[in-house]
Formats: structure tokens, sequence, C-alpha cells
């Protein structure tokens, strides 16, 4: 059974999924990790294994057992350094920032997620997006360093279809996917301005209200 982290795709779809895969002893949830604003919209207030990424640099290093990342890994991450500025530098909380409050920020992030990955000897992680996030990113590159075995799980504009890699770099190309159906089916892709794309109704976006 594999230890595994699940980052975010917090709806009632994907919870059973993944609960299934551990009730079936396919992995075992160490963590489920969001973020407090997705926990407001979501039916996870019961869910025992959540846990809010925010919260864990304050939660990592007040433990006895706390371990800083080596610096031969942290020196493999600082390469991305500007890069993953300019990530955390997405969030509204942080718009203020300078570049030694990012530094400082990143160095804490990387120490928090290093230590709580080598203590709970996770082997798994599902991202249910690219991380495009300074905190997902930064697990992201631990775990390849690490040999942590990452899959990347997004949505696609193809109904019933989603798309998944085992590797950032991969994505578009899939030469590490195998090809689990033989017979795709044909899509007809309109060239209209107006998409009427599955992902966008149920209130996700009102057309209505756009331009107000």
């Amino acid at each position: 059974m594999k230890n595994a982290i699940i980052w975010e795709m917090d709806n009632f779809t994907t919870k059973g999924a993944f609960e299934q895969l551990e009730i079936a002893e396919n992995i075992k949830i160490s963590a489920w990790f969001r973020t407090k604003d997705e926990f407001k919209k979501s039916n996870f207030e019961s869910y025992p294994k959540q846990y809010f990424w925010q919260d864990l640099v304050k939660e990592e290093f007040a433990r006895e057992d706390f371990n800083y990342c080596p610096e031969e890994i942290y020196n493999k991450i600082y390469k991305e350094i500007y890069l993953l500025m300019d990530l955390f530098a997405r969030s509204k909380e942080l718009e203020m920032c300078n570049m030694h409050d990012f530094l400082n920020i990143i160095n804490m992030y990387v120490n928090s997620f290093y230590s709580y990955l080598k203590r709970e000897k996770i082997d798994i992680i599902f991202f249910g997006s690219i991380p495009h996030e300074g905190a997902n990113y930064i697990v992201y590159l631990i775990a390849k360093i690490l040999n942590i075995k990452t899959i990347i799980m997004l949505q696609s504009i193809f109904p019933n279809k989603f798309h998944y890699c085992y590797d950032i770099n991969d994505f578009g190309e899939f030469k590490n996917i195998r090809n689990y159906q033989n017979d795709n089916g044909s899509y007809k892709v309109s060239n209209n301005y107006e998409k009427e794309l599955f992902y966008m109704k149920n209130n996700y976006l009102n057309c209505n209200n756009k331009l107000n």
C-alpha cells in the first residue's frame, strides 16, 4: 500500500474515487491538502484527513522531529527561485511582498514540506492540476528530487475525458502514458468565439454578468 498525498481535487466525484482506492488498499491517504477558500465551498467539513497547507509551516516547525531540507536538495530547488517567486506573487495576500519576503516564505515551505514528506514516508502524490502555485510547485520539485511518484490530473475540454501525466514536461506529448483505448473517437471543435464548454456551466461562470 502506497502512502499518498492528494492536492485539492476536493469535489464529491474525486473524493469518492480516492476513498475507494483506500478501501481497496491501493493507497493510504496521509493528507488531503486543500485551501481554506475551497473548504468553504465543498463538502469536506467532516473529512478527517484534510490539511490546510497554509498552516503547515507553523505546525511543522513546532514538531520535535522537524527535519530541515538538506543543502544538496535545497540548492536544486533554488534553481527555480525566480519562478517560485512569480508563482507566490499570484496570491493576493502576498501582493505587497518584496524579494526578501518571498525568499523567506519559500524557505519556510521548502523545509516544512520536505520534513512532512520524509516523516510520513510518502510514496505518491496526486495533483488536481499542473502545479502552478508556489506551494504545490515546491511539493512537486521535492517529490521529483526524492523520486516520489507524481500523478498530475486536469480537466479536458472533451466531455467525460481528462488528461493525466507523471511529469510536467510530458504534458501535451504524453509519451509516458499508456493508450488505454484504441478507438478514441472524433470530436468536432467549433471555431466560434463563444464555445459551449461543459466545465463553464452549472454556475461556474455567469455569462450574463461577465461584462458588468
